[in-house]
């Protein structure tokens, strides 16, 4: 049967259903009389009508809806005292939300007496002792939603007949203009951006291994004359190259008795430091007497670990063999016995043992670049005559995005297999707010280097602002593994779940800015909002409109006002803001507000 809305009760014949729909007004307390007195057993008389309405108690909460993280949540309860809910009475009401021209129903919730079987979902409420109900019901927030409307529109059906029901009376209320508060979305992108930028040194590092043959701790002469000491050679020579530091790191492989080992790992550290020696000093390189900057080698021993990552990337048949040995919690002795009773030990022997023989010659330090000012110019006419760190440079130097850009789209091109272009192109993009795109080549990049931390925030960064904050969460969680820092990210993060205290714990103590006052603010701690809001140095007006707001909920109306005057005289727009911002709303006919938004 069809219930239409309507002012007046529906009457039907003897024997049909009896039903009647309307709309409420949800900021009064005891709103949900109107039919509760409708559905009295018997509502013969207006005085018992009346009395109905007085005894029920109704509410929404809150009367001004308030924006919490990217949501709004409705919230209704009522209590139908002893002997006021019929026993045959059904009850459908649905809240619905009005913004605009649109109209938006949220889920019914039905109301049953005790006799009413059938309804699903239904909550019963009891004639004699009387019963309660609540109705929650979290809705996504968009920017029409701030001015809107909340209304209840109901359905009551009885079941039997009553033929007193021509004496009771319908009635309707106007809508009440409710709004919504929206602080929370004031979240500043104040994110942390990472770039690969001209402090890190172009290689950063060199390497070059010399290898033995196995149980010789010795170097051959065919090594001294090989492509290692050649390499090492030619990289000490450089004249750009200044080194900062050298280190030598020597191994055996763990196929001999461990003591017999460690002899050969001690030979391979002195021979490896006196070929390096001999090559520093042929070059006349000086730091070959420091010993801070050149270190005597590490002696290693048997190399578990360098085998256990060789036949984790091999594809080497009884590869799981291997590991399942090195991963086992044999001794040293008993592992390498175990190891040469496997099928694939010839393979092994053969092809793989070999490289973990070596002593390993790191040699950081640095290439200088040449002078901004040659940098740029060079630049104007093409990059290419520029190294890979001369163009990163250039463009974090650059004051205007358009440079920056160029250089970083040059980078993409050039070094494709290289993060630094796409990911400083995109980091570019975000600052822009082009969040989409920007987010549409970090995607890309975290494909193509799924371990770097930088981009894994600078993503999350992304999605966080593309409203994808699960993805963010997970993605700023990968690059903090890495030791990437990521309090503020994560503070900004909560705030947009609408998680306050998470939000005021993962920001920095010391931290004082904007987001980390909101935060507090949203958790109703106005102490700490102030105290973060005063000692932010260089106030915007943005932050006194927060701190008006703060003073407002205080019950502060001199700070209120002397905020407020801060605020719209640094930015004119927070004069009509501020006269329809529901956070000042009771002080809206005030003299001290009319006067500080003048």
């Amino acid at each position: 049967m069809n219930c239409t809305r309507n002012n007046s009760l529906q009457m039907y014949k003897k024997n049909q259903y009896s039903m009647n729909t309307t709309r409420l007004n949800l900021s009064k307390l005891a709103l949900f009389g109107l039919f509760a007195g409708v559905i009295m057993t018997s509502c013969n008389s207006p005085k018992k009508m009346s009395a109905a309405l007085e005894k029920v108690k109704f509410k929404a909460e809150p009367e001004v809806l308030e924006v919490k993280g990217d949501s709004i949540t409705v919230k209704i309860t009522g209590k139908f005292p002893p002997r006021t809910f019929a026993k045959n009475a059904s009850v459908k009401f649905q809240p619905i939300l009005r913004y605009g021209t649109q109209e938006k129903p949220l889920p019914p919730k039905y109301l049953v007496g005790e006799k009413v079987t059938g309804v699903a979902g239904a909550t019963k409420i009891s004639y004699k002792q009387g019963g309660g109900f609540s109705y929650y019901q979290r809705v996504e927030y968009t920017p029409d939603m701030k001015k809107s409307m909340l209304t209840l529109d109901y359905t009551i059906k009885f079941v039997s007949k009553y033929e007193e029901l021509d004496q009771c009376v319908s009635g309707s209320k106007k809508d009440s203009l409710f709004g919504t508060i929206t602080t929370a979305l004031t979240v500043a992108p104040t994110d942390d951006l990472y770039y690969y930028d001209n402090t890190t040194p172009v290689g950063g590092a060199r390497r070059v291994i010399f290898y033995y043959v196995i149980n010789e701790g010795f170097l051959r002469d065919s090594v001294f004359i090989g492509p290692a000491a050649r390499l090492l050679d030619s990289i000490v020579s450089n004249p750009k190259f200044r080194i900062t530091n050298i280190t030598l790191h020597s191994y055996a492989s763990p196929d001999g008795e461990l003591k017999r080992n460690l002899e050969l790992t001690h030979e391979r550290a002195e021979s490896g430091y006196k070929e390096v020696k001999e090559i520093l000093e042929k070059e006349h390189v000086s730091i070959v007497k420091d010993e801070d900057i050149f270190k005597k080698p590490d002696e290693n021993g048997d190399d578990w670990v360098g085998l256990k990552r060789i036949m984790s990337a091999s594809n080497m048949n009884g590869k799981d063999d291997v590991l399942a040995i090195v991963n086992n919690n044999m001794s040293f002795d008993e592992k390498n016995a175990a190891l040469k009773k496997l099928p694939s030990w010839d393979d092994l022997k053969d092809n793989y043992l070999p490289r973990l023989r070596r002593t390993e010659v790191y040699l950081e330090g640095v290439f200088p670049n040449r002078e901004i000012t040659e940098i740029r110019s060079i630049a104007s006419t093409s990059f290419d005559g520029l190294t890979k760190k001369e163009v990163i440079e250039y463009a974090n130097s650059a004051t205007d995005n358009a440079s920056k850009e160029k250089a970083y789209k040059y980078l993409m091109t050039k070094y494709p297999d290289d993060w630094a272009g796409e990911n400083n192109y995109a980091a570019i993009l975000l600052k822009e707010g082009n969040y989409k795109d920007a987010d549409s080549f970090l995607t890309m990049a975290h494909k193509t280097w799924p371990n770097n931390d930088t981009i894994a925030s600078n993503l999350g960064v992304a999605d966080r602002e593309l409203h994808k904050y699960d993805d963010a969460k997970a993605l700023y969680g990968e690059a903090a593994a890495k030791n990437m820092k990521e309090s503020n990210n994560l503070g900004i993060l909560y705030i947009k779940y609408g998680d306050y205290d998470n939000a005021v714990a993962s920001f920095d103590s010391k931290q004082c800015d904007y987001n980390v006052a909101l935060a507090y603010t949203m958790k109703n701690d106005y102490d700490n909002a102030l105290s973060k809001i005063d000692c932010i140095t260089d106030k915007t007006p943005q932050v006194y409109y927060l701190r008006a707001i703060v003073a407002a909920r205080k019950g502060d109306v001199d700070l209120m006002t002397t905020s407020l005057t801060l605020a719209v005289k640094g930015d004119a727009s927070y004069r009509d803001q501020a006269k329809t911002d529901l956070e000042f709303k009771k002080y809206w006919n005030k003299v001290e507000f009319q006067n500080a938004i003048k």
